[in-house]
């Protein structure tokens, strides 16, 4: 049964990838991180286990780990700077880390950081709120699949996964 979830969510994921992600609005009032340059590989956790090439091809999305916190300028921030060492350490060592030393045995491995929207906007429970800051993590993540795909060799198989 949890396959079948699984599948399913990842089914939408994919489609939503897939769509138009171009026109991503945010409120000018907010700081928004720089966008992460998914061609630079310290955008990237990645791991090749797979001796044999007989595995899979995982690609992980890390969970939220960030608060609302502040700019310099003092506007307020919802998502997780990729470029920041302190958010690339809550997502890579707390988590992408153990799962890739989980998943990637046998397999290739690939996660990528991403401006993922902060706890608080779950929080919220509006959702015309999570629904609009969910958005450029989104995109981000979208992004990443698409260079992902552009350069992976479609023989093998492919796993989706990711936490909450």
């Amino acid at each position: 049964m949890l396959a079948v979830i699984l599948t399913i969510c990842g089914a939408i994921w994919y489609v939503s990838c897939t769509s138009n992600n171009d026109n991503v609005s945010v409120v000018a009032a907010e700081f928004i991180p720089q966008a992460p340059d998914y061609n630079d590989a310290a955008m990237w956790v990645t791991a090749d286990d797979d001796s044999l090439g007989t595995g899979a091809d995982i690609f992980y999305v890390v969970s939220t780990w960030e608060e609302d916190w502040m700019a310099e300028d003092g506007r307020i921030c919802h998502y997780a700077d990729v470029w920041s060492p302190e958010h690339r350490e809550h997502m890579g060592d707390k988590e992408i880390n153990k799962v890739a030393a989980y998943m990637s045995p046998g397999n290739r491995f690939y996660a990528p950081y991403y401006r993922h929207t902060t706890i608080e906007a779950f929080l919220t429970q509006n959702e015309d709120t999570i629904y609009n800051r969910t958005r450029l993590a989104m995109a981000d993540v979208c992004a990443a699949f698409d260079l992902f795909q552009a350069h992976r060799d479609k023989t093998r198989p492919l796993v989706i996964a990711g936490f909450s």
